[in-house]
């Protein structure tokens, strides 16, 4: 299987984003890093050395999770003074005809703003039968997004997330590591094999509760041998695809807040 070309296995483990849902706001305050506003973020640079564009010079990137049916990326950068560095979509797949459209109006907004896309795929129902057809048919469809950016923003890398939160009951695809992990690495290989510009983002929900109330019996799960699946077990090993398949890690973590508790 052929390495991306803008992240070379060895350092792919070093790219990492924070996904945090603020329920009660909806959105994430940029950091320092943001690009400024229409100007694509490519690559940056340290020491003199060219860096992956998914890597920062410092720190780590903060982008905003917006309300796209009522934000847009240009009106929210406005509203906050400052361009995010990632911007999030969260797409169905199957995906209906509209949200093929949203996506690719996503993926333009996001170019013109300056950030760098965060394409969030939420399978319908569990990943027991996702087949090899299933991930040529995602790739083809983020293909078909991916080919309606303006020429300028070609070398601009955009991260897929798919089925997150993969450790927590609430999602259909959660508590089933050997699903998860077989799918993900089906959709790895495949935009691999395609050469694109699409980052694989291995996204799990943060450890802190876990098993979060779910009863289960998958003998994966118990990894301190205990016969339970129970606080003591690891929240992340069992549904990790390995190295050779992901491109970054995004821990997501939820809150309730307010706007005056920020």
């Amino acid at each position: 299987m052929p390495d991306r070309r803008f992240a070379p296995r060895a350092r792919r483990c070093a790219i990492a984003f924070l996904i945090v849902a603020l329920v009660a706001l909806g959105l994430l305050a940029p950091g320092p890093t943001a690009a400024a506003s229409g100007t694509p973020l490519v690559t940056a640079t340290t020491g003199g050395a060219e860096l992956d564009p998914l890597q920062s010079a410092a720190g780590a990137y903060f982008g905003a999770a917006i309300d796209w049916g009522t934000d847009t990326a240009a009106i929210h950068a406005e509203r906050l003074g400052r361009t995010p560095a990632l911007l999030e979509h969260v797409t169905r797949f199957p995906a209906s005809d509209q949200e093929r459209t949203y996506l690719a109006q996503f993926l333009a907004q996001t170019v013109e703003a300056g950030a760098l896309p965060v394409i969030t795929i939420e399978p319908v129902g569990d990943l027991e039968r996702f087949t090899p057809e299933d991930a040529a048919a995602l790739a083809d469809r983020l293909d078909e997004a991916l080919e309606g950016r303006p020429a300028a923003a070609a070398r601009v890398p955009a991260s897929v997330r798919f089925a997150p939160q993969m450790n927590a009951p609430w999602v259909p695809w959660g508590m089933n590591p050997e699903a998860y992990v077989a799918a993900f690495r089906l959709v790895s290989e495949t935009l691999s094999d395609r050469d694109t510009e699409l980052a694989m983002v291995w996204s799990p929900a943060s450890g802190l509760g876990y098993p979060f109330g779910a009863a289960s019996q998958n003998p994966l799960l118990d990894t301190d041998g205990d016969g339970e699946v129970a606080t003591g077990d690891d929240p992340y090993g069992p549904f990790y695809p390995g190295d050779r398949f992901v491109d970054g890690v995004g821990l997501e973590v939820l809150a309730r807040t307010s706007p005056a508790a920020l």
